[in-house]
């Protein structure tokens, strides 16, 4: 339980970062109160006539390991997670960078066509090589 909770209270800390940047931007963001949908997307803004989700993440080794995760799969229980299901038209990613944060802000469809053929590719040049 005390990965849990820790794991969701730096998830919060990340969206009002994320929230705090968008309010910087001028947008008027509002957090995903609803208990049935919470887990598909966390923010949502506004802009004109449109709605645009954005689902967001921390990642905190990314600054050790020069690269970036990318949610899919809860290795515990085995479901499906992140970009696997979410309905976010935003992916938004924290990268810790000394006593910085910085915000990636990307289309999510874009993260999915281009995930995939890095997986696709890597799997490719695995199976090749080896």
């Amino acid at each position: 339980m005390g990965n849990f909770v820790k794991n969701k209270s730096q998830g919060r800390f990340g969206e009002q970062l994320v929230y705090n940047y968008l309010q910087l931007a001028g947008l008027e963001p509002e957090f995903n109160i609803d208990k049935e949908t919470r887990h598909l997307w966390d923010l949502q803004i506004k802009v004109g006539k449109k709605t645009a989700r954005i689902e967001v993440k921390l990642d905190f080794l990314s600054n050790k390991t020069n690269n970036m995760a990318i949610e899919v799969l809860n290795p515990i229980s085995g479901k499906l997670t992140g970009l696997n299901i979410t309905k976010a038209e935003i992916w938004a990613v924290l990268i810790r960078d000394s006593d910085n944060w910085i915000v990636f802000l990307t289309k999510t469809s874009k993260l999915t066509m281009s995930f995939c053929k890095c997986i696709l590719t890597h799997f490719v040049s695995s199976f090749i090589i080896n």
